[in-house]
């Protein structure tokens, strides 16, 4: 699998166990990785945040995972995306999949690689189960990258 994974690992986007008081203060620290590496701008972060604020939770992809995201217009530089575990999961006023754990932060820079290529690979990511709670369990960054490269095995392996 090219893409989603290759770019996590070869940039070593992750952040495990990032403490955060509430879901605005995880998606402000957690898309500081995407600010960071100049992928996106800071008002890329605040438009996410306003938007839930506006339509609720909409990047909620199932039970503990988040996929926070925006439109590539609005501060999206590059494409790249950013993994993080919370030490505490957090409330997004979705009661279904509430709490959550696991963000997987995306920045695409056209529509295409947005609808098409990042989401089909994450969903193929979010399937494996077990080893997303085993990635829960890295307490640091070597780990997680390490846990990463297993998992992009894995895909690649069992062709999902």
């Amino acid at each position: 699998m090219s893409g989603f994974l290759e770019y996590i690992i070869k940039e070593e986007m992750v952040y495990p166990h990032l403490k955060a008081s509430n879901w605005q203060d995880a998606l402000q620290k957690g898309g500081k990785l995407l600010i960071d590496k100049k992928i996106a701008e800071q008002r890329y972060v605040d438009t996410m945040i306003s938007k839930v604020n506006e339509m609720g939770p909409y990047f909620i992809l199932a039970p503990g995972i988040a996929m926070p995201h925006g439109r590539p217009e609005e501060g999206v530089l590059e494409t790249g995306y950013a993994v993080v575990t919370l030490s505490e999961p957090v409330n997004f006023g979705d009661e279904d999949n509430d709490p959550i754990w696991l963000l997987i932060f995306m920045g695409a820079k056209d529509k295409k690689t947005h609808n098409q290529i990042a989401i089909a690979q994450i969903a193929d990511f979010c399937d494996l189960e077990d080893k997303l709670t085993e990635l829960f369990q890295c307490n640091t960054k070597e780990e997680m990258l390490l846990k990463m490269k297993e998992m992009k095995q894995y895909i690649e392996e069992n062709e999902l």
